[in-house]
């Protein structure tokens, strides 16, 4: 939305009835079921059909309100941020594992835990972590022939990626249990499995958090015991003072990276993934970013002031991450009663402020199902509110990571394009789901060809929720 197009806050109507928004009920303790099985997503659409963007669903023995569009993610982000928990939600969703990292901290500890960590996500210091993007990418995919999973792989590349950022650690030759406890620590993040994992303490979610804890204290201690910057982040993370001289202690460190591991690898890697699809899909778009690759790199690693150089680049990104936001949107709980719209929310009601469904507001996004990266020309008339289009939050919850994680997709798509073109192998089913992230339920399949240019549409069509989320053209020309 323009500045000229002020957006008009949700009304709060004190006269009318003191009660929920409506919505679909649910069994007693449990909630409704739906909301947590493989077609979660598919369900929520229908509900946002059903009932409008302001609703309710039974979300295990609790009520959630489900709130969709520009005015609410501003209400909840900004004009009314201290009302709208993290903590108690971080505390529901992973207990013991993620602990009090920035994601999870409310008010002034937020805003502290902000400033100090700033320096670490400061330009020149990203900038640093370009070289580490593209010798892990180049490992990873050196010698790709046949078929090739491209989320498992995008997940172990980002994985590999953020462990030398975080830690200037190696996976493949000094922590590969890294690896494996995270994968555990992963397992079932998002859904009410992982949350009953999570407490269950000789489950392989707290195994693997375990692992975990036990090579982050041993980094603290030796960075401790020789203090140095090695240009990773837990260096910067020691090495922060706030302005009063407050320090990171031990505990608050290790939380922290635990938040910025979950950040910097799996919405990466579905990001790229998601990515990597549509552009097999939409081969017009693949060549025109092959051409412009072409153009600025002549087959050269790209630096820092080459992506500034790359619109194309730019415009597939954005638009990817519109039509399938890594993140669906986050959980808040209410610290105090308020109405709005007419509806009277109680203190301790979960609500969640759908980034998915802003998306594909149809209002907002013309044929939103449709994969059209043109919407972020640098010449388009139309300009998007950071309350219409928030892949990353917005406000005082503005993903800290999102230069650290905007620089990893664009290095990973341009290295891996120069190398290959990847075609999609015919008649999958593919599903996505909700795991704390959108992914996929097995993965996508695709065959990596040398780069030869000749972009093609798949011959044969995808089958699952993601072909529904996703409009494909009958036709799509080169």
């Amino acid at each position: 939305m323009s500045a000229k197009s002020p957006l008009q806050p949700p009304t709060t109507i004190s006269a009318l009835p003191l009660r929920l928004p409506p919505g679909p009920p649910g069994f007693p303790l449990l909630g409704d079921l739906r909301m947590f099985d493989d077609k979660a997503i598919e369900y929520i659409i229908s509900l946002i059909k059903q009932y409008g963007n302001f609703f309710t669903i039974a979300f295990g023995p609790r009520k959630l309100v489900y709130m969709v569009g520009p005015r609410y993610n501003q209400y909840i982000l900004v004009d009314n941020v201290s009302n709208f928990l993290n903590s108690t939600v971080g505390d529901l969703m992973g207990g013991p594992i993620y602990g009090d990292g920035v994601l999870f901290l409310d008010a002034a500890p937020h805003k502290q835990a902000r400033r100090m960590m700033q320096p670490a996500f400061h330009k020149k210091r990203v900038e640093t972590y370009l070289e580490t993007m593209v010798d892990q990418t180049e490992k990873m995919i050196a010698g790709w022939s046949g078929e090739v999973d491209i989320s498992r792989v995008m997940h172990q590349l980002t994985l590999n990626i953020v462990a030398r950022v975080l830690f200037d650690l190696d996976l493949d030759t000094q922590t590969p249990q890294l690896s494996h406890a995270w994968e555990s620590i992963m397992s079932h993040n998002g859904d009410m499995i992982g949350v009953i994992l999570s407490r269950i303490p000789f489950s392989d979610r707290r195994r693997g958090t375990a692992i975990m804890d036990a090579l982050i204290a041993d980094l603290i201690a030796d960075r401790r015991a020789h203090p140095r910057d090695d240009g990773d982040v837990i260096s910067s993370l020691i090495a922060a003072r706030d302005e009063d001289g407050t320090a990171f202690d031990d505990k608050q460190i290790r939380d922290h990276l635990f938040i910025l591991l979950l950040a910097g690898h799996e919405t990466s890697a579905n990001g790229l993934t998601w990515a990597f699809y549509l552009l097999a899909q939409h081969p017009q778009w693949a060549s025109r970013l092959l051409d412009e690759i072409q153009t600025t790199l002549g087959g050269r690693v790209p630096t820092m002031a080459d992506f500034d150089q790359m619109p194309v680049l730019d415009m597939i990104i954005k638009e990817t991450l519109r039509i399938l936001p890594p993140v669906a949107g986050f959980l808040r709980e209410v610290a105090n009663d308020f109405e709005l719209d007419g509806y009277h929310i109680p203190a301790g009601t979960l609500a969640f402020y759908s980034i998915y469904g802003t998306h594909t507001m149809a209002d907002l996004y013309p044929e939103p199902l449709c994969f059209r990266p043109e919407r972020f020309a640098p010449d388009a008339p139309r300009k998007y509110s950071p309350y219409e289009y928030l892949p990353f939050g917005a406000g005082s919850r503005l993903c800290l990571g999102q230069p650290m994680a905007l620089l990893e997709i664009k290095a990973i798509l341009v290295l891996t394009l120069q190398k290959y073109r990847l075609a999609l192998v015919p008649d999958q089913n593919v599903n996505v789901i909700f795991q704390g992230t959108l992914t996929t339920n097995v993965g996508i399949r695709m065959i990596a060809h040398p780069q030869d240019g000749q972009m093609a549409l798949s011959p044969a069509a995808m089958h699952g929720s993601l072909a529904e989320m996703v409009k494909i053209p009958a036709t799509t020309p080169v």
